[in-house]
Parts: C-alpha cells; structure tokens; sequence
C-alpha cells in the first residue's frame, strides 16, 4: 500500500509526529510505502489565476515548477494523508498554496476512489474551520474521507505542560478506528457510504461539468453523467428521498440562471 503524506506545516513538530504514530499503527498491521511532500520545500508557485486549467484543462497551465511532479505522485498512490496545523484559523500557506494550484481537481477528480485521512493539530482553536476547508477539499476531490483526526497538541502529547492521559487515549481510539477503516478501504472489503454533502458535491460538480468541453468529456469518459455517485452504492429510501430532492430541486435552485434586470434610467 502506497501513502502520500501532503504535510502544510513548515516545520517536522507536532503534526508530523501524529501522522508518523498513524504510519507505525499501518506499518504494524501491513508493510506500506509512506511518502512525505513537505510542501513548503517543493518547487509550487502561486496560482496566477489564469483559468486555463478550468476553460481549456490542466495541461494549458503556463506555470512549469514542479507540481506535476507532485501530482502523478498522488495519483499512483492509494491513499492520502493531509496534514496540517493550525495557522491563523486557517491551512498554513504551503497547503493553501498547493490546493489552490490543484483547484481544477474540484472539476475534475482523477483521484476518485482513493481513501484520505485529515489530520489537523492546534495549541489552542481553530480545528474546526480548518478540518471542515480540508473536507471540503477531499470530498470536492472525490477522495473517501476515512478518518478525521483533530488534536489539540497541549493536551495529547506527553511532555507538554497540559498533557491529558484521558484525551491522549481518546485520540489514540479515533486513530485505531481510523486505521482500520484505511485497511478496509485498500482491500476493497468495506465501500464507504457517502453522506449527503459527498453526494450533493458529486451532484453540484456533475452540473456544473455540463458548461466546459474538457469537463464534459471527463464526466462522460467515466459514465458518471448516469451513475449515482463516483462507485456503485446503495441507498436506503430515506437517504434516496434526501438524494432526489438534492438532485431535482436543490442543484436546479442552485444553478439557475439569474433574472435579467434592466437598468433604470431616470430622467
């Protein structure tokens, strides 16, 4: 099994070393590859905002650094790993950096199918809004979100000042559970069950795939303009209730054209 580990923080502190305790929980029950992109020492320059890669696609950017590199890495993977800390209630500026280079993804998700892992550590606030912008991103990706693992750094990690034997073995539990549900999803044993916000993104992105050619094309070459979702899922009949209301009512809302609205001259 091959990871990737997309880690924002500049420095190799307390989010390298969660992910490096998730790595040795993996290591212990299947001998995997693990890969560290720590993304303030690659080749990525800023988004010129040019939309070449959304009008034409991701091979019109004029921007030559080393993201390519970076992305057939991700794509020959089986999973990702992104890793983050807490900066300014947001991603640090490295992982903000690269998710904008790779926005395009947003249209088209070449890297449906592959399981994720949010990892996100604070010394004080912020989890939440930066855990809920990088599920944003995974689930718009198409990537199946397995385990989101928030820690405050002070409290869980033996040493610091306000060390909490009780939280350090709650974060202990979600990483086991977390792990277990990466080795479900590389064996393909257990399909995750997307919830309603996968399914109303696959929904909005398969629309919005209708205005430009190269998205288009994308979405018909995967037959997904005739699927429920990304991979063959069930849906019990409230959950398919819930689907056609988001299908028929919320993403036609969602897209309609605005009225036009003449300007007024007065005289």
């Amino acid at each position: 099994m091959k990871i990737i580990v997309l880690m924002g923080s500049p420095r190799k502190k307390d989010s390298f070393a969660l992910v490096k305790r998730i790595e040795e929980k993996i290591q212990a029950r299947e001998d995997s590859s693990f890969e560290y992109l720590i993304l303030r020492n690659e080749n990525i320059e800023d988004c010129r905002g040019c939309d070449q890669c959304f009008r034409k696609g991701e091979g019109f950017c004029p921007i030559r650094d080393g993201l390519n590199d970076l992305r057939k890495k991700i794509e020959d993977a089986d999973g990702v790993i992104f890793a983050c800390p807490v900066y300014a209630h947001q991603v640090t500026a490295p992982m903000k950096k690269f998710i904008d280079r790779l926005s395009w993804y947003f249209h088209r998700p070449v890297l449906f199918g592959k399981f994720s892992m949010i990892v996100v550590t604070t010394a004080s606030t912020g989890l939440h809004g930066v855990i809920d912008y990088l599920k944003l991103v995974v689930k718009g990706w198409g990537l199946r979100l397995v385990g989101c693992i928030g820690v405050n750094s002070s409290w869980y990690f033996d040493g610091k000042r306000d060390f909490s034997p009780d939280y350090n073995a709650k974060i202990n539990r979600k990483i086991d559970k977390a792990v277990s549900l990466i080795m479900s999803a590389k064996t393909g044993k257990k399909k995750a069950s997307p919830d309603f916000f996968s399914l109303a993104m696959f929904l909005a992105m398969r629309e919005k795939a209708k205005n430009l050619e190269c998205d288009r094309l994308f979405w018909e070459s995967h037959g997904w303009f005739k699927t429920r979702y990304y991979y063959d899922i069930s849906l019990s009949l409230p959950k398919l209730a819930v689907y056609k209301v988001i299908q028929y009512l919320a993403i036609p809302f969602m897209f309609r054209k605005p009225k036009s609205a003449g300007l007024r001259t007065d005289n």
